[in-house]
């Protein structure tokens, strides 16, 4: 779990992407997931803020039906102004 100086959510969507299939056919499908979008705003520090830690990924057809989950590791705390 994050220490945060504020309450964020357990899970986001943060990106999508919408992909057709028929029945039994399968595609890759590349998502990209901007580091901005891990972020939340620090009022103490008046930037962006995205922490270090480990962020879970899932993959599906809707939040109660995961099909697949990954995991990104961001190295160090770091925070930005837009």
């Amino acid at each position: 779990m994050f220490k945060c100086d504020v309450d964020v959510p357990v899970k986001q969507l943060v990106s999508f992407a919408k992909v057709y299939l028929e029945p039994g056919e399968t595609k890759n499908t590349l998502v990209k997931v901007e580091t901005s979008k891990l972020a939340y705003f620090s009022e103490d520090k008046g930037e962006w803020v995205v922490l270090k830690g480990k962020y879970k990924s899932s993959v599906g057809a809707s939040v109660v039906d995961i099909a697949e989950e990954g995991e990104v590791t961001v190295a160090e705390t770091f925070s930005f102004t837009p």
